[in-house]
């Protein structure tokens, strides 16, 4: 029973890739150039559905800054949607 929700977990993941437009490289030097911080990194982050829309969700760390910042991409057009700093 776990290796077919894994499956279908994996499929969903392929269907998503399949679907968007902006190769998940260039949303990430989208996120990091947002935050504009030196030293900032992607620290963890992909596609997801949000609010019945393909995004890019990624959790941004600046190097002497607690938390992270959380940015949106848009996954069709690669703009950003939003930016949060969350703890």
């Amino acid at each position: 029973m776990q290796d077919l929700r894994k499956s279908a977990r994996l499929a969903s993941k392929v269907k998503m890739e399949g679907m968007a437009k902006v190769a998940v490289q260039d949303a990430q030097q989208t996120a990091v150039a947002k935050v504009n911080a030196p030293g900032a990194a992607i620290a963890k982050g992909g596609l997801e559905v949000e609010d019945g829309c393909l995004v890019y969700s990624f959790d941004v760390k600046v190097p002497g800054k607690s938390g992270v910042e959380e940015v949106i991409i848009d996954a069709g057009n690669g703009k950003v949607l939003k930016t949060e700093h969350e703890n």
